[in-house]
């Protein structure tokens, strides 16, 4: 849940800056990157990235299931079948 909450949000502030154009990316991928980034972060920066990747509003408060979490999604992105 935390992922698709983030992916919409980013994608209603990609498409609100140039509405007339089309819009790709990858959440997956720029969640996967903050990710790695909150699993360094202590203190403020942990915060922050919690709440900009949807930790808090979804009720992830225990880092270990976080990266847990983004462990499985990479697992299940990066695997052939």
């Amino acid at each position: 849940r935390a992922h698709n909450h983030f992916a919409v949000k980013l994608l209603k502030q990609l498409a609100a800056q140039n509405p007339s154009s089309n819009v790709f990316f990858s959440p997956t991928s720029i969640a996967a990157a903050f990710g790695m980034a909150y699993a360094g972060a202590r203190g403020s920066s942990e915060a922050e990235l919690a709440s900009v990747l949807g930790h808090t509003q979804v009720g992830l408060t225990e880092k270990s299931r976080v990266l847990a979490a983004y462990k499985h999604l990479l697992e299940l992105t990066s695997s052939p079948n």
